[in-house]
C-alpha cells in the first residue's frame, strides 16, 4: 500500500538518519566551532516516486560554520528515499534541523 507523504511520514525518514547522516555532518562542523549551534533549513523537491530530485541549504540559513553542516546534510538527503506524494505530485518542503551539541 502506497503512503502519503504527510509530515508524519517525513519524520518517520527522517528519525533513523539523524543520529548518522545528521549527526557526521554536524560532527565535521563541531571540529571546527566546538560550541556551534543553531537551526539549519534544507529546502528539498520530492519526486513523484519519492525521490529526492533536489536538496540544498535555505537561502536564510546563517553563516559559517552552521551553514557548510546545512550543505552536508542537504548532499546526505539527497540521497534518502520519501513515500510518493500523492496523486503523483511533486512536492517542495522545507524541513528545519536543530543542531546542537548535547
Amino acid at each position: 500500500a502506497r503512503r502519503s507523504l504527510t509530515p508524519e511520514a517525513m519524520r518517520e525518514v527522517v528519525r533513523p538518519h539523524l543520529d548518522t547522516d545528521v549527526r557526521e555532518c554536524f560532527e565535521q562542523t563541531l571540529a571546527l566551532a566546538p560550541f556551534v549551534r543553531g537551526e539549519v533549513v534544507v529546502q528539498l523537491v520530492i519526486g513523484p516516486e519519492g525521490r529526492v530530485w533536489g536538496a540544498h541549504t535555505a537561502t536564510d540559513a546563517p553563516g559559517f560554520p552552521l551553514a557548510e553542516a546545512g550543505d552536508c546534510i542537504a548532499a546526505r538527503v539527497r540521497t534518502w528515499r520519501f513515500p510518493a506524494p500523492a496523486y503523483g505530485a511533486t512536492v517542495a518542503v522545507n524541513y528545519p534541523f536543530v543542531l546542537s551539541p548535547e
